[in-house]
């Protein structure tokens, strides 16, 4: 059974971290789109259904997902703040 939820997903993320290093996935308009950094290149499929879980909370935001062993952080844009 695979696991669910947002919860779930986090952990998934950092044990994989733990396992080849820390890494990001770009995330735009609410999808994710781009594996970032030590993540295997046959993983970035898997990445990227995993992460869509964690994404789903910033609803039409960009931005990155950060992943390391010990914690998954969200980075989005916010509309409007220029520089």
């Amino acid at each position: 059974m695979r696991p669910t939820g947002v919860a779930a997903m986090t952990e998934v993320l950092k044990r994989y971290a733990r396992a080849s290093g820390s890494f990001a996935v770009a995330f735009e308009e609410g999808r994710p789109v781009r594996v970032v950094g030590r993540a295997r290149r046959e993983d970035h499929p898997f990445l990227l259904e995993l992460v869509e879980e964690v994404v789903r909370a910033f609803p039409g935001k960009s931005g990155l997902v950060l992943v390391s062993p010990e914690r998954v952080r969200v980075a989005y844009r916010e509309e409007g703040l220029g520089a």
